[in-house]
């Protein structure tokens, strides 16, 4: 073997013993006068932005009228009334005998549809006395109502039950109420309908300390009475008719009829 020979298998052999590891790191060196490759930059990633806080809801219009009526001041609501009565019955099986007085007064509008009515229920010889009122349908149950004298301040009060011909809640009567009652021009029951409009029914109480302080009205006297004003505001009523029909043009039917004044809600019976 030639010595030419002898070197190249020297060198072949050398280069076999370069561990494959060497011969990556050889391949991938950069030549002389190159430049290395910088390493890539991690992505930049954008801030997050922070979360917008959540637009409050938009009420509905029928949201935004309930709103506005309930700012409303109380809408006065008169009507006509015979007066403040005072009634009293003997209550059975009391020992010693004992006597039940109510002192009431309704208000009714000029076609004679039942307003409201306020009744005083006392026993002889009870401290307490409670002031239960009836109101006509249609009005906002759980809202409740407000009973003030003038300008006063209001006793809140709760819906009890409902009948067909009104609604009756109740409250108890104590000594100041009373007091302001006997100085006073008015009763007021504040209340709203069903659209959340607040009312006030009015109840004079120009006859109310000669009923409270005097003798009872003989029932019979009561209902007469009773009768006159329905008599009278029907009367009120038909001529309201006959001045739509004038107006109108005077034809048969042009106006409708009024309709009939439902019936008076009963008197409750004096408490035990």
């Amino acid at each position: 073997m030639t010595l030419s020979a002898r070197m190249a298998l020297a060198a072949l052999l050398a280069l076999g013993t370069v561990s494959t590891p060497a011969l990556v790191a050889a391949q991938q060196a950069p030549a002389a006068g190159q430049t290395p490759p910088r390493p890539a930059q991690p992505a930049q990633q954008a801030p997050a932005r922070p979360a917008q806080p959540a637009q409050p809801a938009q009420p509905t219009p029928q949201q935004q009228q309930q709103r506005q009526a309930a700012e409303q001041p109380p809408r006065p609501v008169t009507g006509t009334t015979t007066g403040w009565v005072k009634i009293c019955q003997p209550i059975p099986e009391t020992t010693p005998p004992r006597q039940g007085c109510l002192i009431t007064q309704e208000v009714r509008a000029e076609n004679g549809a039942f307003l409201g009515g306020a009744t005083i229920q006392e026993v002889q010889g009870d401290p307490t006395r409670s002031l239960q009122l009836a109101l006509p349908l249609g009005l906002a149950l759980q809202a409740g109502f407000l009973v003030r004298v003038d300008q006063g301040v209001a006793t809140p009060g709760k819906f009890g039950t409902c009948f067909p011909n009104a609604c009756f809640g109740a409250l108890e009567l104590g000594t100041d109420m009373l007091n302001a009652m006997r100085r006073g021009q008015n009763v007021l029951v504040t209340v709203r309908n069903a659209q959340g409009v607040a009312l006030d029914l009015v109840m004079p109480l120009a006859t109310f300390v000669r009923a409270y302080d005097g003798a009872p009205t003989d029932l019979q006297v009561v209902e007469e009475q009773q009768r006159r004003l329905e008599e009278e505001l029907a009367r009120r009523a038909e001529q309201t008719r006959q001045q739509l029909m004038q107006q109108q043009g005077g034809q048969p039917g042009a106006a409708p009829a009024v309709p009939a004044a439902p019936a008076a809600p009963a008197v409750p019976a004096p408490a035990r």
